[in-house]
């Protein structure tokens, strides 16, 4: 407060607690229960005790379902903080985010524990592999520990597990309470903060889900309802767009285990995303859809990159992205048509640049823009990639070959 001008102003105060109240109710917060304090931690002042350099200012009061609580300072509306209950009551759910091999020990995945408990002895399930074992030892920091609750960060050492057979994204779950299962798909509402265009069925975004990331399908847009009070406003739309919310059926590229937000709040939260314009990411992950209006854009900006010489690898990433929808409108487009053969005259000489790039070689390319409608963007993907790394191994296993018959001579 004693930046504003003039100094410990009222109305500055007055101004900054209107707007940021009326982001938090946007947000979903209780007005009445937030605490808006003037401090100056430069002078020290309303941190610990109350100053008379805010002649104005009255105190804070809250009103929540536990209570009512007022003071005047920082330390007061610190103190007035409940602490969290740790849901240690509730069946264990422990999302991986690693999983190790330590010699001399085994396997140990690593995780933060959500709810329950976990400790020695205990059998484990890991969904959606249905893997049962048993935990040998629970460690945090180095320390062995006689059970973990919420909260903990701690690696567990399990019995005649693979490291192959766990991975990032696995949930692990006591398998005598009510143990975690794989979801083939599930219902949930989705709202849309942030996109250029409209979302209907088909669209297929990026899923965050605890520690799991993979794509999702909207397989089914039910409805669409306000995102206060959850009411029906649309029954069956053919789309949404930025700043309405929808109840939607979704369907995981793979299985993953999701939980009821009700009962399990960390595995009930699913976050969304379009990495469609993302060039440089791990392109085994997502199956990408762009709109049209976005595609046009792309094959634009595409164009400028061509003009300003821009290094072809670049454009190779991008141009790959485009051949990877999983449905729409670039298929056979003039303007892609047209961005192909312009690269390939640029890339002339850096074909093995490319091949070692994105797998194969330009001619690969305009295959998988023909045969894009009759096959999955990804398989195709997958597919020529195998073979081309294949097709290194022969030629490098054949080298290998020659150089020992010059050697053996």
């Amino acid at each position: 407060m004693d930046s504003t001008e003039p100094p410990f102003s009222e109305a500055r105060f007055e101004e900054i607690k209107k707007e940021v109240s009326a982001y938090i109710k946007k947000i979903g917060y209780n007005r009445a229960a937030v605490a808006f304090v003037p401090i100056s931690g430069w002078h020290g002042d309303n941190m610990l005790e109350a100053s008379d350099r805010f002649p104005w200012y009255k105190g804070w009061n809250i009103e929540r379902k536990e209570g009512k609580a007022d003071g005047k300072t920082l330390l007061d509306a610190l103190d007035a903080i409940l602490p969290p209950s740790r849901p240690t009551e509730k069946p264990l759910r422990l999302p991986l985010q690693d999983v190790y091999k330590i010699g001399g020990i085994g396997t140990v995945p690593v995780g933060r524990v959500e709810t329950g408990i976990i400790k020695p002895g205990m059998i484990v399930a890991f969904a959606p592999a249905n893997i049962t074992t048993e935990v040998k030892s629970v460690e945090m920091h180095h320390e062995s520990l006689e059970q973990a609750s919420p909260g903990d960060n701690v690696g567990f050492n399990v019995k005649n597990v693979s490291v192959k057979e766990l991975r990032c994204g696995y949930v692990a779950s006591d398998s005598k309470n009510n143990p975690a299962r794989g979801s083939q798909d599930f219902f949930a509402q989705v709202i849309v903060l942030n996109h250029p265009g409209q979302i209907s069925n088909g669209y297929i975004p990026v899923l965050d889900c605890h520690t799991a990331h993979i794509a999702c399908k909207f397989a089914e847009i039910k409805e669409k309802c306000d995102r206060r009070t959850g009411k029906t406003t649309e029954a069956e739309p053919k789309f949404i767009k930025s700043g309405e919310a929808a109840m939607i059926t979704l369907v995981p590229s793979k299985p993953l285990c999701v939980e009821a937000f009700p009962d399990f709040p960390p595995l009930g939260k699913i976050f969304l995303s379009d990495v469609s314009v993302v060039v440089n990411c791990e392109l085994e992950e997502a199956l990408l859809v762009l709109p049209m209006d976005y595609v046009t854009q792309l094959l634009i900006a595409l164009e400028k990159l061509l003009e300003d010489e821009v290094e072809v690898e670049l454009i190779s990433r991008i141009l790959f992205f485009l051949l990877r929808l999983h449905h729409g409108p670039v298929t056979g487009s003039p303007q892609l048509s047209e961005v192909i053969e312009k690269l390939k005259f640029k890339a002339e000489g850096k074909i093995n640049l490319l091949r070692d790039t994105i797998g194969f070689n330009m001619a690969a390319l305009e295959f998988l823009q023909r045969e894009i409608e009759e096959k999955e963007a990804t398989q195709l993907f997958l597919d020529a990639t195998l073979k081309a790394r294949d097709k290194r191994k022969k030629k490098n296993r054949k080298d290998l070959a020659i150089k020992r018959a010059v050697l053996s001579l």
